[in-house]
């Protein structure tokens, strides 16, 4: 979310983007976190076996922009790149201008499945490690 190559997170110029809806529930994950669970599955000789799926938080675009506002002490805005739809357009549009460089394209196919129900992670095994505490996006800000 907050890396370049997405472009959501500008919280210098105080804005956070978006495609869909500011409503939409977003699985976010710290790799930190990713870390200390696989570790913990490892050890286990019982950690299930074939997908193994962790969410940090969930957290839907207005609140990454208003966690952003308190925890930075300015106003982030929260700023639409459009629907669903004109993502998808805009995925099209360049895949029919670069169609063997997927450098123009590829941020958008991660931010279509961030948005789309295929995208959420469900069925999690966070409850296997309690002992893992994921780190909230507020935690995250705070710490970086």
């Amino acid at each position: 979310m907050t890396s370049p190559f997405m472009g959501m997170a500008d919280f210098e110029n105080g804005v956070f983007r978006h495609w869909g809806d500011a409503d939409g529930p977003i699985d976010l994950t710290h790799t930190d976190d990713v870390a200390a669970y696989v570790a913990r599955a490892a050890l286990d000789p019982k950690s299930p076996t074939g997908d193994f799926r962790i969410v940090g938080q969930t957290i839907t675009p207005r609140e990454i922009a208003e966690t952003a506002s308190r925890v930075l002490g300015r106003k982030i805005a929260l700023q639409s790149w459009g629907s669903a739809e004109a993502l998808d357009a805009e995925i099209a549009k360049r895949q029919a201008a670069h169609p063997h460089d997927p450098n123009h394209w590829i941020a958008l196919m991660y931010h279509r499945l961030i948005i789309s129900a295929a995208g959420r992670v469900r069925d999690t095994h966070n409850h296997l490690y309690p002992a893992v505490k994921p780190k909230t996006f507020e935690a995250f800000l705070r710490n970086a």
